[in-house]
């Protein structure tokens, strides 16, 4: 019973307000002579967690005589701070630590948004790392060009679905054959274009023959009409070009849609010529010009 007990309480307390919650008794943490500590005449007088033995400050232990007169249990000066001294000294570090009160501020009612609310939420609380995190690692970004990353699909364009669309690819979770197999929403797992070869992203935007094609042709047009040299990493393919990061959001906007144009044909099971994509971006040319001149804000992408 014990056993389970502290299993339940196996979590390692990393802030202030986890020590506090702490239940004293048979907690793997506290031990008195490589035991866990449990006092029944203690626990009755309503000694549980050990923010109980904390002062009104919870920065500091009761004394001995502020412990006694607080509960009225018989106990003598040796086992109460024979208890102190068990508690781990880390958390005795924590339990110091000053409280930062996080403070909201808001704009007027009449001026509130759900992206000013949005912005505040997110500025004043500690998230964790993406999913993604650990994958961008891993293909070698450091952090200054992670928040590129995240920030990328934002940034380069106004229409909504091509950025929903690319922070889809950057967090794993774009919809191909392959995990639609796993969902049992389709037949197999296979890309339409080749033969018994799983559709992951990987392969849809730079492993199928069909893309590698594409993407060929691409830096052949986009050099002829930039008059620049390019040369595009399958990183950079993914994940955008972050070099030269002010001047690349034309580029950067145009592999996105690369992106989706070999997304949708791969969707419709269709063959397709570089001249059809070459129409999609004249297409979403036209898309971020109403958007911009709708927003008022004229900010849009010639290319």
């Amino acid at each position: 019973m014990i056993s389970h007990w502290q299993e339940l309480n196996n979590v390692v307390p990393s802030t202030k307000k986890d020590v506090r919650d702490q239940i004293v008794w048979n907690n793997r943490f506290i031990k008195i002579n490589k035991a866990s500590a449990y006092f029944r005449s203690w626990h009755q007088a309503g000694i549980c967690k050990l923010s109980t033995l904390l002062d009104e400050s919870n920065t500091r232990f009761l004394t001995f005589n502020e412990f006694v007169r607080k509960f009225k249990v018989k106990c003598n000066f040796l086992q109460y701070h024979g208890l102190l001294s068990a508690m781990p000294s880390d958390w005795k570090k924590y339990l110091k630590q000053e409280e930062q009160a996080a403070t909201v501020t808001l704009p007027d009612v009449d001026k509130l948004t759900c992206k000013t609310v949005y912005r505040s939420l997110i500025d004043h609380q500690n998230l964790p790392p993406p999913t993604t995190e650990k994958r961008l690692i891993e293909c070698g970004f450091d952090i200054q060009e992670r928040q590129k990353i995240y920030s990328l699909p934002f940034l380069v364009t106004k229409e909504i679905k091509l950025t929903i669309f690319q922070y889809k690819i950057i967090h794993n979770f774009l919809y191909t054959n392959y995990i639609l197999y796993k969902m049992k929403k389709v037949e197999n797992p296979h890309c339409p274009f080749c033969t018994n070869v799983d559709q992951t992203v990987s392969h849809l935007f730079i492993s199928c023959p069909y893309a590698s094609s594409f993407w060929s042709e691409f830096i052949e047009w986009y050099q002829s009409i930039s008059k620049k040299t390019l040369n595009l990493s399958k990183n950079e393919v993914m994940y955008g070009v972050l070099n030269d990061w002010s001047s690349c959001s034309t580029l950067n906007h145009l592999i996105i849609i690369g992106k989706y144009f070999l997304y949708c044909k791969a969707l419709n099971s269709g063959k397709f010529q570089f001249a059809d994509y070459i129409n999609l971006v004249n297409d979403k040319i036209e898309i971020e010009q109403h958007i911009a001149l709708m927003s008022n804000t004229h900010k849009f992408l010639k290319k």
